[in-house]
C-alpha cells in the first residue's frame, strides 16, 4: 500500500519516493509496534507494589518511573535495542522495493551485498568480506548490551 500510494504523481508526498526519508518513516512505522509491545510488557510484569509505596510516600511518578521502573526494565530495553538495530540493519525488503535498481548510492548493506551475486557467477572474497563488515556492527551492539541481555534472561528464568 506504501508504493501505490507515495509512487502516485498527483500525490503531495511523491517527492518522497526514492529517497531515504521514506525509508526512515517505514522503519519506524514497522518497528513501533513491536517496540511498543515489548515495552509494555515489560512494564506491566513489574510489580505494582513500587507505584503504591511511592504514591504513598509522595513520591512524583516520574521520579518513581526514571529511578525505579526503568532500571527494573532495563533487560527489556537491552533486548529491544538488539532486536531493532538488527532487523533495521539486515533489512533488505523494503530498501529492494523503495529504491529498485539504479539507485546504488542509496542502497543499504545488504543490498550492497546482494550486487556481488550475478546470474552466472558470484565474487565470492568480495561477499565474503563484505558480510564480516555487515556482521560487525550487529556484534558490537550485542558486546555492549551483553550484560543486560543476560541479566533478563535470568530474570526471567528465576521468576516463578
Amino acid at each position: 500500500g506504501y508504493i501505490f500510494f507515495f509512487n502516485q504523481p498527483a500525490n503531495p508526498l511523491n517527492g518522497l519516493y526514492h529517497t531515504l526519508t521514506l525509508l526512515v518513516l517505514c522503519t519506524i512505522v514497522h518497528f513501533y509496534t513491536t517496540g511498543h509491545l515489548t515495552a509494555v510488557t515489560a512494564l506491566k510484569a513489574l510489580d505494582t507494589e513500587f507505584e503504591a509505596v511511592s504514591a504513598s510516600l509522595k513520591v512524583p511518578f516520574f521520579k518513581t518511573f526514571w529511578r525505579v521502573m526503568l532500571p527494573l526494565a532495563g533487560p527489556a530495553i537491552a533486548a529491544l535495542a538488539i532486536l531493532q538495530f538488527q532487523g533495521t540493519w539486515n533489512d533488505f525488503f523494503w530498501p529492494l522495493i523503495l529504491f529498485g535498481q539504479g539507485n546504488e548510492h542509496l542502497y543499504t548493506m545488504q543490498l550492497g551485498l546482494a550486487q556481488f551475486t550475478l546470474t552466472y557467477q558470484t565474487q565470492w572474497p568480495l561477499l565474503m568480506a563484505g558480510s564480516i563488515l555487515a556482521i560487525l556492527p550487529i556484534l558490537v551492539i550485542f558486546l555492549i548490551f551483553q550484560r543486560f541481555f543476560i541479566a533478563g534472561v535470568t530474570a526471567a528464568g528465576i521468576k516463578g
